[in-house]
C-alpha cells in the first residue's frame, strides 16, 4: 500500500467538500439519484483517460487528469454518503468483510473469477453470505 493511499480522506477534507457545497447552496440539488448519476459520469471521464492508450495501462502521461477525475468521483461519493447518512468507513469496512467471505484468499488467489463462478465450481461455499452493507444501512 502506498503511503498516500493509507492517508485516506481526512475529516478536514470531507468538511471542505461539504462546506464547498453549502457555501453555494447546492444541497437542494444533491439528491441521491443525481449524485449517483454524477458518480457514473465522472467515472466515465476517468475511464476515458485510458481509452486508446494502447500499452500505457497506467496512464503515466495523464497522471494529472487521472488525479482530477478520481477526485471528482471521490467528491461525489462523499456527497452521496452525506446525503444518505451513510458512514464511509462503515460501509467500506462492511463491504470488505462481505468480499472476504465471497473471495476467500486461499480459494481466489491468482484468479479473476467472480464469486458466483467460484461458488459454481465449488471453490467458494460462502460466496453470498450476509452481513454486508445492507445490514449496516438498516442497522440490523
Amino acid at each position: 500500500m502506498s503511503e498516500k493511499t493509507a492517508e485516506g480522506l481526512s475529516p478536514e477534507t470531507v468538511g471542505r467538500i461539504l462546506a464547498f457545497r453549502d457555501e453555494r447552496d447546492w444541497r437542494p440539488f444533491h439528491n441521491p439519484k443525481d449524485l449517483a448519476i454524477s458518480i457514473s459520469l465522472e467515472a466515465a471521464e476517468l475511464l476515458e483517460i485510458f481509452q486508446w492508450s494502447g500499452g500505457d495501462l497506467e496512464a503515466v502521461k495523464k497522471r494529472g487528469e487521472l488525479a482530477e477525475e478520481l477526485a471528482d468521483v471521490l467528491i461525489y461519493a462523499v456527497l452521496l454518503a452525506d446525503r444518505t447518512g451513510l458512514g464511509l468507513d462503515d460501509i467500506v469496512r462492511a463491504k470488505l468483510e462481505k468480499n472476504a467471505r465471497r473471495y476467500p484468499a486461499d480459494l481466489s488467489r491468482g484468479s479473476s473469477a467472480k464469486y458466483t463462478e467460484l461458488k459454481a465450481t465449488g471453490r467458494c461455499a460462502a460466496a453470498d453470505a450476509g452481513d454486508g452493507p445492507s445490514e449496516v444501512i438498516s442497522g440490523a
